[in-house]
């Protein structure tokens, strides 16, 4: 059976690479351009993981992590960013991230 992850990058391109990426290595990809698209999607299914960006439009990763975290404490949540830096990174840990990955992975 294979994992299940949820993708919310709003960078269209990376969306879709790191789709195909992930799919041809035998994961069911849930991409998503937008977190409130995938926030609102989230009750409705089950996902193993989840890959957040941290720069996005209305609502950032952080934002969206914190979210996550109320509404499944117990998914991994990898963070993904191309703007790290050591207080980012220490909130998101704080916040209940998995990990905080720099791009391009």
């Amino acid at each position: 059976m294979s994992k299940k992850v949820m993708l919310i990058d709003d960078d269209q391109e990376f969306l879709a690479i790191l789709t195909e990426r992930l799919e041809i290595r035998g994961f069911e990809v849930a991409p998503f351009a937008s977190a409130k698209k995938a926030l609102e999607r989230l009750p409705q299914s089950t996902f193993d993981v989840i890959i957040l960006d941290l720069q996005m439009p209305e609502m950032d990763g952080l934002q969206t992590l914190e979210r996550l975290s109320e509404m499944a404490a117990d998914l991994p949540i990898l963070l993904l960013t191309a703007h790290a830096t050591v207080a980012k990174g220490v909130r998101a840990m704080k916040l209940g991230a998995a990990d905080v990955l720099e791009k391009p992975v």
